[in-house]
């Protein structure tokens, strides 16, 4: 199995994300593959701005919802109507001057968790069998460790057992940049967090580039 990995601009909406289409489905009618994404473009440091506006107690009720336009434009069948409440809900718990690094990083998952669900809807579209999937079930942290440091051992293990049960025929369009705790609590990887998912899914599992 391959690895491919889109990066935030490669999947900008518009002739980017359509490369980025392109390319998976025509590594994909030649080979078995699985796809580990960032958030589409600007979406982290539009979502960090969120998130800062939120625990500054400054309004966000407007960059809220020209963020919600973006995804807007996409069309209506790929509108992530789902996450955009969790969004505005977990925006709401926000308090001025808190500084919660989980309500921060699951804010900025959002858009990794957003990505998936429109790069697989698009590809079922183009006629590949596609899901989308959400890493924080495989890649685990170190219980009290440093943070972002994953659990090689638990996330190999979890991760061969995903890809073993994996139906045949599907590519796996896979969050990057995310994982969780031994209590499931959502944590990032950092900046370019999306490259050490792939890499840490292309060694657990062997793939063959």
């Amino acid at each position: 199995m391959k690895i491919l990995k889109f990066g935030g601009k490669s999947l900008a909406y518009g002739k980017p994300l359509e490369n980025a289409l392109d390319i998976i489905s025509e590594q994909a009618e030649s080979d078995r593959v699985a796809v580990v994404v960032s958030a589409l473009a600007d979406s982290t440091d539009r979502l960090l701005d969120l998130y800062n506006r939120a625990r500054n107690g400054h309004p966000y009720d407007g960059e809220l919802e020209l963020f919600k336009k973006t995804y807007e434009d996409i069309g209506s069948e790929f509108f992530p109507e789902r996450e955009f409440v969790e969004l505005k809900e977990t925006l709401s718990t926000v308090r001025e001057g808190d500084e919660n690094s989980l309500q921060r990083d699951l804010i900025l998952s959002l858009g990794e968790r957003i990505s998936v669900n429109i790069v697989s809807q698009k590809l079922e579209k183009k006629g590949i069998k596609a899901l989308s999937v959400d890493a924080r079930a495989f890649l685990k942290v170190k219980p009290n460790g440093v943070y972002n440091s994953i659990n090689d051992e638990v996330s190999e293990k979890l991760t061969n057992d995903y890809f073993r049960n994996l139906p045949s025929g599907v590519t796996p369009v896979i969050t990057g940049f995310i994982a969780s705790d031994g209590e499931g609590r959502t944590v990032t990887l950092g900046r370019n967090g999306t490259n050490y998912t792939a890499s840490l899914i292309a060694d657990f599992i062997g793939a063959s580039e």
